[in-house]
């Protein structure tokens, strides 16, 4: 789809081999490069919400007209239906989704239980 991003660009570093005396995976190597490309974002929904209400385009209209996580049939249609917005516009879509789509179906066990986000960092 449109959306997915990056997978080219890594797609080389990923499949090739190390270089000798090189013991870094390549990839590695191209997310600084990556970083400096991608300007930081707060992934805040509702800031997010806000921005992209602001827009003239289809995504301020879905942000204005259906501007509730009940209504996130309509943006998962509108992600399979065209492209993402250019630029921070675009994390803010993939905020908003993220945050209202429903990742457990009813019923269903995950296979891996729920992590905190917080279990993820670094400095622990």
């Amino acid at each position: 789809m449109s959306y997915r991003t990056g997978t080219a660009w890594l797609r080389e570093a990923l499949v090739r081999g190390l270089p000798a005396g090189q013991d870094e995976c390549p990839a590695r190597l191209l997310l600084p490069e990556l970083e400096r490309a991608i300007p930081a974002h707060d992934l805040d929904s509702a800031r997010s919400l806000g921005r992209l209400a602001g827009r003239a385009d289809r995504w301020g209209a879905l942000a204005r007209e259906g501007g509730s996580p009940g209504r996130i049939a309509e943006w998962l249609g509108a992600l399979e239906s065209g492209e993402l917005p250019a630029g921070s516009a675009r994390w803010d879509v993939l905020s908003v989704v993220t945050d209202w789509i429903e990742c457990n179906a009813p019923g269903v066990s995950p296979i891996l239980a729920p992590v905190n986000p917080d279990d993820w960092r670094n400095d622990r």
